[in-house]
């Protein structure tokens, strides 16, 4: 009678914890996963997937509580975001991808490479980063996490917005994204970075051909940083646009298209390291 009540409360913590992710598929080719920043949604990729389309079959996921993916609780772990990905993966029927993160989807990209190196056929970093955050930094993120679940989002949209880019050809888009996050799936992204562990103990243990996309003009992730990490990867290639500030899919989706055409798709690397 024990061992059968237990079942039943591991499969309901089981079901609490797979989110079905919605996802866009863009053109057909190499299987290329792109995972999205904080607090936006799977469009940001869509620029760099319609220049990709002819080559590879790109995959744009919303991650848990963004977009039209589903919201459930304010709390969870990158580790569990990873997850998501893997069981879209397997839902697909692909066995291994490519993936790419941007910002937060960087530290999604960085624990599948830790936790589901199988998965992986390679790595795609951009405007991202692999140490956690500083105290500061962890607690200014929790006292907006507990205002984003009392006030909503507008305050959140309002610092972070201009932070993003100072294109303001695409600033409003990129607002009208953040606004219909919903605010427990802020929270729970913001819970799931503040604990967050470090993943620059496992960069020189990363054996994949790996892509490093930094924006010269970005105030969040400074270029210095991504350089940096390039420099900790065994086989990572680095980029940078002089153009471009944290939103480099949408600012110079052209760049991060050709580092992804260069290093996976035009190569024989994948094979060698496959």
């Amino acid at each position: 009678m024990q061992r059968g009540l237990s079942t039943i409360l591991l499969e309901n913590q089981m079901n609490k914890n797979t989110v079905d992710l919605f996802f866009e598929e863009i053109g057909q080719g190499t299987p290329i996963v792109f995972l999205h920043g904080f607090p936006l949604d799977h469009t940001t990729w869509q620029p760099v997937a319609r220049l990709l389309k002819d080559e590879a079959r790109c995959i744009l996921p919303d991650l848990r509580g963004h977009g039209k993916s589903p919201v459930i609780g304010k709390e969870a772990t990158i580790q569990l975001m990873a997850e998501d990905v893997t069981r879209l993966m397997d839902k697909l029927e692909i066995p291994q991808a490519i993936i790419v993160g941007h910002s937060m989807g960087g530290y999604v990209t960085l624990q599948l490479a830790h936790s589901f190196p199988d998965r992986i056929s390679g790595l795609g970093l951009v405007a991202t980063r692999s140490e956690p955050d500083e105290p500061e930094k962890a607690a200014a993120r929790l006292q907006s996490r507990e205002d984003v679940l009392i006030n909503g989002t507008s305050t959140l949209v309002e610092s972070m917005a201009a932070r993003l880019t100072d294109d303001q050809s695409i600033l409003p888009e990129l607002r009208k994204v953040m606004e219909k996050t919903h605010p427990e799936g802020v929270a729970m992204a913001q819970f799931a970075m503040i604990h967050r562990k470090d993943a620059t103990d496992w960069l020189s243990q990363i054996t994949l051909p790996v892509v490093v996309i930094a924006g010269a003009r970005d105030n969040i992730i400074p270029e210095e940083t991504m350089r940096r990490m390039a420099l900790l990867l065994c086989s990572g290639k680095y980029y940078s646009s002089p153009t471009a500030s944290h939103m480099i899919p949408i600012e110079d989706a052209l760049l991060v298209a050709h580092a992804l055409e260069e290093t996976f798709l035009n190569s024989s690397e994948l094979e060698q390291n496959n």
